[in-house]
């Protein structure tokens, strides 16, 4: 009996946890038809998802077929934006705001071992293993304002106003989810197929568009081919508080000074380059074909 029943050109066929592991005499994907993950596919207890294990005598595949191992759950969202900073007393510095939460991590796309015999020499499978992009940090709190400054009982001291908080520093973006580790091991290649290598391309700039298939061919070849995910942007930096007020002491006595404006925290949403928030791209999992324990290793653009 071959798998997936019931799956007619065009179609989309949504994994159960049936589909997790099996063993059958053949699989056939019938033209422009896809195999993609449910919104919730089970994680191990570290939160990784769980892997598939696909045996069968023969793989049989149409035009434009895909397999999609990209997560399908939706990303991690941008956390709230912490706390400000509290006013303060007379003459006295606003209270710094609260660091911005580190964004969360993406999810990794689904590893996939693959077993096969052999597959017929036509139409073309594109095997998808995006990782999923990070969340970006939550905004840091901004700073309290400062307190006022005041005069004395005579006019002649007291203290200047208070400089405000410091805006507090943005979250760090989450990491990139990486993509998934495809291994594909076969017993015979079909007659003038080439063995095909796996490829992942880098995440190109602050943008993190999914992987593109490439067109649609009748070569019989299996290609794989993802992006790991784009890390999370930083959360801004809160705002500095305000400065304290000064004070006027009357005709002939020194007012009191206002304090100055808090700095604003740390963290531009905008800018991927900083080094220190912006979370790091996912990373380029092992994949390859496997012909008699010979190995063809990635090849990363």
């Amino acid at each position: 009996m071959a798998w997936p029943t019931g799956i007619s050109a065009g179609d989309t066929y949504v994994l159960s946890l049936y589909d997790q592991r099996f063993s059958v005499p053949e699989i056939v994907l019938p033209d422009h038809c896809t195999i993609r993950l449910p919104l919730d596919w089970p994680k191990d207890p570290h939160g990784r998802y769980l892997p598939l294990h696909w045996v069968a005598d023969r793989l049989t595949f149409g035009v434009g077929c895909r397999i999609d191992l990209s997560p399908q759950e939706p990303g991690p969202e941008k956390p709230p934006k912490a706390r400000s900073g509290g006013g303060a007393g007379i003459g006295q510095v606003g209270g710094a705001g609260e660091w911005g939460v580190p964004g969360q991590a993406g999810n990794s796309g689904v590893n996939l071992l693959l077993q096969i015999q052999t597959w017929t020499p036509k139409g073309s499978l594109w095997i998808q293993t995006d990782g999923q992009s990070g969340a970006d940090g939550g905004d840091g709190g901004d700073g309290g304002p400062g307190g006022p400054g005041k005069c004395d009982l005579f006019g002649f001291g007291g203290p200047d106003g208070g400089n405000g908080g410091r805006g507090g520093d943005g979250g760090s973006g989450g990491a990139g989810g990486d993509t998934s580790r495809v291994r594909i091991e076969v017993r015979a290649v079909p007659g003038g197929i080439t063995l095909p290598k796996p490829y992942c391309i880098r995440p190109d700039g602050p943008m993190c568009p999914p992987s593109r298939p490439p067109e649609d061919t009748n070569d019989g070849i299996i290609r794989v081919y993802g992006m790991p995910g784009c890390g999370g942007r930083p959360g801004r930096g809160g705002i500095g508080g305000a400065h304290g007020p000064g004070a006027n002491c009357g005709w002939l006595r020194p007012d009191r000074k206002p304090g100055v404006d808090g700095p604003n925290g740390a963290g531009d949403p905008h800018d991927p380059r900083n080094p220190c928030l912006h979370g790091p791209e996912g990373r380029c999992s092992e994949s390859y074909f496997e012909l008699f324990g010979q190995e063809t290793p990635d090849s990363t653009h």
